[in-house]
Protein backbone atom coordinates (compact mmCIF):
# COMPACT_ATOMS: atom_id res chain seq x y z
CA UNK A 1 0.00 0.00 0.00
CA UNK A 2 0.98 3.50 -0.50
CA UNK A 3 0.36 5.78 2.58
CA UNK A 4 2.81 8.71 2.13
CA UNK A 5 2.96 11.91 -1.03
CA UNK A 6 4.79 9.43 -3.53
CA UNK A 7 3.70 6.76 -5.37
CA UNK A 8 4.36 3.07 -3.92
CA UNK A 9 6.55 0.68 -5.23
CA UNK A 10 5.07 -2.04 -7.73
CA UNK A 11 4.41 -5.54 -7.06
CA UNK A 12 5.31 -7.94 -9.64
CA UNK A 13 4.50 -11.73 -9.52
CA UNK A 14 5.99 -14.02 -12.47
CA UNK A 15 5.28 -17.88 -12.18
CA UNK A 16 5.62 -20.91 -14.36
CA UNK A 17 3.07 -22.76 -12.70
CA UNK A 18 0.00 -21.72 -11.24
CA UNK A 19 -1.57 -19.45 -9.27
CA UNK A 20 -4.48 -20.39 -6.75
CA UNK A 21 -6.43 -17.85 -4.48
CA UNK A 22 -9.06 -18.74 -2.06
CA UNK A 23 -10.98 -18.19 1.24
CA UNK A 24 -11.06 -14.34 1.16
CA UNK A 25 -7.34 -14.14 0.44
CA UNK A 26 -6.35 -11.06 -1.22
CA UNK A 27 -3.64 -9.78 -3.45
CA UNK A 28 -3.98 -5.45 -4.08
CA UNK A 29 -2.09 -2.15 -4.31
CA UNK A 30 -3.55 0.23 -2.61
CA UNK A 31 -3.37 4.49 -2.43
CA UNK A 32 -4.44 5.59 1.12
CA UNK A 33 -2.48 9.09 1.08
CA UNK A 34 -2.07 11.51 -1.62
CA UNK A 35 0.98 9.44 -3.93
CA UNK A 36 -0.67 7.68 -6.39
CA UNK A 37 -0.73 3.87 -6.05
CA UNK A 38 1.64 1.31 -7.47
CA UNK A 39 0.66 -1.21 -10.24
CA UNK A 40 0.03 -4.78 -9.90
CA UNK A 41 1.43 -7.02 -12.54
CA UNK A 42 0.74 -11.05 -11.90
CA UNK A 43 2.13 -13.78 -15.07
CA UNK A 44 1.20 -17.21 -14.33
CA UNK A 45 0.35 -20.05 -16.20
CA UNK A 46 -2.85 -20.19 -14.92
CA UNK A 47 -4.84 -17.72 -11.93
CA UNK A 48 -7.36 -19.12 -10.27
CA UNK A 49 -9.65 -16.72 -7.76
CA UNK A 50 -12.68 -18.49 -5.83
CA UNK A 51 -14.46 -17.61 -2.65
CA UNK A 52 -16.24 -14.45 -0.95
CA UNK A 53 -13.76 -11.45 -0.02
CA UNK A 54 -10.80 -13.24 -2.31
CA UNK A 55 -9.33 -10.42 -4.58
CA UNK A 56 -6.79 -9.29 -6.61
CA UNK A 57 -7.41 -5.33 -7.26
CA UNK A 58 -6.40 -2.11 -6.80
CA UNK A 59 -7.94 0.90 -4.19
CA UNK A 60 -7.44 4.14 -4.31
CA UNK A 61 -8.35 6.58 -1.84
CA UNK A 62 -6.06 9.27 -2.86
CA UNK A 63 -6.75 12.72 -3.93
CA UNK A 64 -3.95 13.49 -5.90
CA UNK A 65 -2.34 10.57 -7.26
CA UNK A 66 -3.95 7.71 -9.56
CA UNK A 67 -4.80 4.71 -9.03
CA UNK A 68 -2.34 1.39 -9.65
CA UNK A 69 -3.12 -0.62 -12.64
CA UNK A 70 -3.99 -4.40 -12.60
CA UNK A 71 -2.59 -6.35 -15.20
CA UNK A 72 -2.65 -10.23 -15.82
CA UNK A 73 -1.07 -12.65 -18.45
CA UNK A 74 -2.21 -16.21 -18.13
CA UNK A 75 -2.99 -19.15 -20.60
CA UNK A 76 -6.21 -19.02 -18.44
CA UNK A 77 -8.22 -16.99 -15.74
CA UNK A 78 -10.99 -18.27 -13.48
CA UNK A 79 -12.89 -16.01 -11.26
CA UNK A 80 -15.13 -18.34 -9.31
CA UNK A 81 -17.71 -17.82 -6.18
CA UNK A 82 -18.00 -14.40 -5.50
CA UNK A 83 -14.54 -13.71 -5.97
CA UNK A 84 -13.65 -10.43 -7.78
CA UNK A 85 -10.77 -8.73 -9.93
CA UNK A 86 -11.39 -4.65 -9.23
CA UNK A 87 -10.16 -1.35 -9.24
CA UNK A 88 -11.90 1.26 -7.21
CA UNK A 89 -11.54 5.05 -6.67
CA UNK A 90 -13.06 6.48 -3.47
CA UNK A 91 -11.22 9.92 -3.63
CA UNK A 92 -10.48 12.54 -6.49
CA UNK A 93 -7.48 10.32 -7.79
CA UNK A 94 -8.28 8.18 -10.82
CA UNK A 95 -8.82 5.24 -10.76
CA UNK A 96 -6.53 2.52 -12.10
CA UNK A 97 -6.93 0.39 -15.46
CA UNK A 98 -7.39 -3.54 -15.58
CA UNK A 99 -5.76 -5.37 -18.29
CA UNK A 100 -6.18 -9.34 -18.74
CA UNK A 101 -4.05 -10.47 -21.59
CA UNK A 102 -5.32 -14.36 -21.56
CA UNK A 103 -6.42 -17.42 -24.00
CA UNK A 104 -9.06 -18.00 -22.06
CA UNK A 105 -11.26 -16.45 -19.49
CA UNK A 106 -13.73 -18.22 -17.33
CA UNK A 107 -16.10 -15.84 -15.01
CA UNK A 108 -18.80 -17.93 -13.46
CA UNK A 109 -21.00 -18.53 -9.91
CA UNK A 110 -20.88 -14.66 -9.15
CA UNK A 111 -17.61 -14.32 -9.79
CA UNK A 112 -16.87 -10.26 -10.88
CA UNK A 113 -14.51 -8.25 -12.82
CA UNK A 114 -15.02 -4.65 -12.10
CA UNK A 115 -14.58 -1.02 -11.92
CA UNK A 116 -15.80 1.43 -10.36
CA UNK A 117 -15.89 4.83 -8.85
CA UNK A 118 -18.15 6.59 -5.62
CA UNK A 119 -15.96 9.26 -5.85
CA UNK A 120 -14.95 12.72 -7.97
CA UNK A 121 -12.22 10.52 -9.67
CA UNK A 122 -12.86 8.57 -12.65
CA UNK A 123 -12.76 4.92 -12.51
CA UNK A 124 -10.57 2.87 -14.53
CA UNK A 125 -11.38 1.22 -17.70
CA UNK A 126 -11.44 -2.83 -18.18
CA UNK A 127 -9.86 -4.27 -21.00
CA UNK A 128 -9.86 -7.97 -21.90
CA UNK A 129 -7.71 -9.44 -24.73
CA UNK A 130 -8.50 -13.13 -25.08
CA UNK A 131 -6.88 -15.38 -28.06
CA UNK A 132 -9.72 -17.94 -28.02
CA UNK A 133 -13.09 -17.86 -25.67
CA UNK A 134 -15.04 -15.78 -22.83
CA UNK A 135 -17.03 -17.12 -20.77
CA UNK A 136 -19.38 -15.60 -18.10
CA UNK A 137 -21.80 -17.56 -16.69
CA UNK A 138 -24.14 -17.41 -14.09
CA UNK A 139 -26.42 -15.04 -12.09
CA UNK A 140 -24.32 -12.16 -10.98
CA UNK A 141 -21.34 -13.31 -13.02
CA UNK A 142 -19.95 -10.02 -15.22
CA UNK A 143 -17.71 -7.47 -16.45
CA UNK A 144 -18.68 -4.35 -14.44
CA UNK A 145 -18.00 -0.57 -14.85
CA UNK A 146 -20.14 2.05 -12.41
CA UNK A 147 -20.17 5.09 -11.19
CA UNK A 148 -22.10 5.64 -7.74
CA UNK A 149 -22.79 8.82 -6.47
CA UNK A 150 -20.42 11.11 -7.65
CA UNK A 151 -19.25 12.99 -10.63
CA UNK A 152 -16.50 10.97 -11.42
CA UNK A 153 -17.12 8.90 -15.21
CA UNK A 154 -17.19 5.22 -14.89
CA UNK A 155 -14.55 3.15 -17.50
CA UNK A 156 -14.89 1.65 -20.73
CA UNK A 157 -15.16 -2.32 -20.91
CA UNK A 158 -13.69 -3.28 -24.03
CA UNK A 159 -13.21 -7.54 -25.26
CA UNK A 160 -11.07 -8.74 -27.71
CA UNK A 161 -11.73 -12.23 -28.00
CA UNK A 162 -12.95 -15.11 -30.55
CA UNK A 163 -15.88 -16.44 -28.83
CA UNK A 164 -17.79 -14.30 -26.11
CA UNK A 165 -20.38 -16.14 -24.41
CA UNK A 166 -23.11 -14.40 -22.03
CA UNK A 167 -25.47 -17.14 -20.05
CA UNK A 168 -27.03 -18.21 -17.36
CA UNK A 169 -27.29 -14.58 -16.45
CA UNK A 170 -23.77 -13.83 -17.21
CA UNK A 171 -23.74 -10.08 -17.92
CA UNK A 172 -21.67 -7.09 -18.63
CA UNK A 173 -22.80 -3.70 -17.33
CA UNK A 174 -21.57 -0.27 -17.75
CA UNK A 175 -23.86 2.10 -15.26
CA UNK A 176 -24.69 5.77 -13.70
CA UNK A 177 -26.32 5.13 -10.88
CA UNK A 178 -27.56 8.71 -9.29
CA UNK A 179 -28.35 11.84 -10.64
CA UNK A 180 -25.62 13.40 -9.55
CA UNK A 181 -22.70 9.98 -11.46
CA UNK A 182 -20.80 10.74 -14.02
CA UNK A 183 -21.45 9.06 -17.78
CA UNK A 184 -21.67 5.40 -17.41
CA UNK A 185 -18.91 3.86 -20.04
CA UNK A 186 -19.32 2.65 -23.26
CA UNK A 187 -19.24 -1.14 -23.45
CA UNK A 188 -17.30 -2.24 -26.75
CA UNK A 189 -16.76 -6.09 -28.55
CA UNK A 190 -14.27 -7.29 -31.04
CA UNK A 191 -15.21 -10.90 -31.23
CA UNK A 192 -15.34 -13.70 -34.04
CA UNK A 193 -18.79 -15.18 -32.39
CA UNK A 194 -21.42 -13.47 -30.10
CA UNK A 195 -23.22 -15.59 -27.85
CA UNK A 196 -26.06 -14.33 -25.18
CA UNK A 197 -28.41 -16.96 -24.31
CA UNK A 198 -30.79 -18.12 -21.42
CA UNK A 199 -30.60 -14.13 -19.52
CA UNK A 200 -27.08 -13.78 -20.76
CA UNK A 201 -27.06 -10.01 -21.41
CA UNK A 202 -25.06 -6.85 -22.33
CA UNK A 203 -26.49 -3.42 -20.23
CA UNK A 204 -25.98 0.60 -20.55
CA UNK A 205 -27.78 1.95 -17.66
CA UNK A 206 -27.34 6.12 -17.02
CA UNK A 207 -29.39 7.51 -14.48
CA UNK A 208 -27.08 10.93 -14.54
CA UNK A 209 -28.58 14.57 -14.97
CA UNK A 210 -24.90 15.50 -15.77
CA UNK A 211 -23.56 13.72 -18.42
CA UNK A 212 -24.69 11.47 -21.79
CA UNK A 213 -22.82 8.49 -21.98
CA UNK A 214 -23.50 4.44 -22.23
CA UNK A 215 -22.78 2.81 -26.15
CA UNK A 216 -22.73 -0.64 -27.01
CA UNK A 217 -20.44 -1.24 -29.78
CA UNK A 218 -20.01 -4.57 -31.02
CA UNK A 219 -17.98 -5.65 -34.05
CA UNK A 220 -18.10 -9.15 -34.48
CA UNK A 221 -18.75 -12.19 -37.70
CA UNK A 222 -21.63 -13.88 -36.06
CA UNK A 223 -23.75 -12.62 -33.38
CA UNK A 224 -26.62 -14.68 -31.75
CA UNK A 225 -28.68 -13.66 -28.89
CA UNK A 226 -31.61 -16.14 -27.72
CA UNK A 227 -33.66 -16.46 -24.46
CA UNK A 228 -36.37 -14.49 -22.61
CA UNK A 229 -37.79 -15.33 -19.02
CA UNK A 230 -41.36 -16.93 -19.54
CA UNK A 231 -42.61 -14.54 -17.45
CA UNK A 232 -42.37 -10.79 -18.30
CA UNK A 233 -40.46 -11.44 -21.40
CA UNK A 234 -40.23 -7.77 -22.33
CA UNK A 235 -38.75 -6.91 -18.98
CA UNK A 236 -36.34 -9.82 -18.66
CA UNK A 237 -34.33 -11.50 -22.22
CA UNK A 238 -31.12 -12.39 -23.49
CA UNK A 239 -30.40 -9.40 -24.84
CA UNK A 240 -28.69 -5.89 -25.59
CA UNK A 241 -30.12 -2.83 -23.72
CA UNK A 242 -28.89 0.80 -23.20
CA UNK A 243 -31.47 2.61 -20.91
CA UNK A 244 -31.47 6.15 -19.63
CA UNK A 245 -33.09 6.96 -16.08
CA UNK A 246 -31.90 10.60 -15.67
CA UNK A 247 -31.94 13.42 -18.06
CA UNK A 248 -28.20 13.42 -20.02
CA UNK A 249 -29.56 10.80 -22.20
CA UNK A 250 -28.52 7.62 -23.18
CA UNK A 251 -25.75 5.79 -25.65
CA UNK A 252 -26.70 3.92 -28.76
CA UNK A 253 -26.11 0.49 -29.63
CA UNK A 254 -24.14 -0.14 -32.84
CA UNK A 255 -23.89 -4.29 -33.89
CA UNK A 256 -21.85 -4.75 -37.34
CA UNK A 257 -21.48 -8.71 -37.80
CA UNK A 258 -22.17 -11.01 -41.20
CA UNK A 259 -24.75 -12.48 -39.31
CA UNK A 260 -26.94 -11.52 -36.41
CA UNK A 261 -29.64 -13.47 -35.03
CA UNK A 262 -32.12 -12.68 -32.75
CA UNK A 263 -34.65 -15.72 -31.81
CA UNK A 264 -37.42 -17.01 -29.23
CA UNK A 265 -37.46 -13.37 -27.40
CA UNK A 266 -34.14 -12.16 -27.40
CA UNK A 267 -34.08 -8.62 -28.06
CA UNK A 268 -31.69 -5.21 -28.59
CA UNK A 269 -33.55 -2.37 -27.13
CA UNK A 270 -32.76 1.38 -26.45
CA UNK A 271 -35.21 3.10 -23.47
CA UNK A 272 -35.60 5.93 -22.14
CA UNK A 273 -38.06 6.05 -18.73
CA UNK A 274 -37.23 9.88 -18.05
CA UNK A 275 -36.30 13.56 -19.78
CA UNK A 276 -32.99 12.20 -20.59
CA UNK A 277 -33.18 11.01 -25.09
CA UNK A 278 -32.83 7.36 -25.92
CA UNK A 279 -29.84 6.25 -27.56
CA UNK A 280 -30.32 4.82 -31.47
CA UNK A 281 -30.04 1.59 -32.54
CA UNK A 282 -28.17 0.98 -35.44
CA UNK A 283 -27.40 -3.29 -36.61
CA UNK A 284 -24.99 -3.63 -39.84
CA UNK A 285 -25.32 -7.10 -41.32
CA UNK A 286 -27.68 -10.25 -42.42
CA UNK A 287 -30.44 -9.70 -39.71
CA UNK A 288 -32.82 -12.47 -38.68
CA UNK A 289 -35.57 -11.57 -36.15
CA UNK A 290 -37.49 -14.93 -35.19
CA UNK A 291 -39.93 -14.16 -32.62
CA UNK A 292 -37.80 -11.64 -31.13
CA UNK A 293 -37.56 -7.99 -31.14
CA UNK A 294 -35.47 -4.64 -31.74
CA UNK A 295 -37.33 -1.51 -29.68
CA UNK A 296 -36.42 1.81 -28.96
CA UNK A 297 -39.23 2.85 -27.10
CA UNK A 298 -39.78 6.00 -25.00
CA UNK A 299 -41.73 5.36 -21.13
CA UNK A 300 -40.95 8.56 -20.00
CA UNK A 301 -40.83 12.37 -21.20
CA UNK A 302 -37.62 11.69 -23.72
CA UNK A 303 -37.73 11.31 -27.01
CA UNK A 304 -37.27 7.83 -28.20
CA UNK A 305 -34.36 6.51 -30.21
CA UNK A 306 -34.16 5.70 -34.19
CA UNK A 307 -33.24 2.14 -35.40
CA UNK A 308 -31.19 2.08 -38.62
CA UNK A 309 -31.23 -1.75 -40.19
CA UNK A 310 -28.93 -2.50 -43.40
CA UNK A 311 -28.13 -5.43 -44.84
CA UNK A 312 -30.77 -8.48 -45.52
CA UNK A 313 -33.92 -8.34 -43.15
CA UNK A 314 -36.08 -11.35 -42.12
CA UNK A 315 -39.12 -10.71 -39.73
CA UNK A 316 -40.36 -14.03 -38.36
CA UNK A 317 -43.09 -15.78 -35.88
CA UNK A 318 -44.45 -12.63 -34.32
CA UNK A 319 -40.80 -10.71 -34.32
CA UNK A 320 -41.02 -6.86 -34.49
CA UNK A 321 -39.20 -3.68 -34.95
CA UNK A 322 -40.79 -0.75 -32.80
CA UNK A 323 -40.37 2.40 -31.87
CA UNK A 324 -42.83 3.70 -29.88
CA UNK A 325 -44.04 5.88 -27.11
CA UNK A 326 -45.82 4.03 -24.34
CA UNK A 327 -47.45 6.94 -22.73
CA UNK A 328 -48.97 10.18 -24.29
CA UNK A 329 -46.04 12.43 -23.72
CA UNK A 330 -44.22 14.27 -26.47
CA UNK A 331 -41.72 11.82 -26.91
Amino acid sequence: DSTGTSKGPGVEIQLSGDLNIASGSRITTDALGSGGGSDLLITANTISLADFQTKIGSDNRSDLGGGGDVMLNANSIIVSNDAQISSTTIGSGSGGHIKINVADLLITNGGAVSGQTASTGNSGGVSVNASNAVTIEGFSSGVFSSSFADTGNAGDITISATSLVLTDEGMLTAESLSPFSGAPGAVILNVGTLELSDLGSIVTSNASDLEAGGSVIITGETINISGSASTAPEIIFSGIQSSTFGEAGGGSVIVQGENINLIDGGAVEALTESFGRAGSITLLGDLVIDGARVDARTLGEGDGGDIFLSGSVLVSNGGSVDTSTIFDFSG
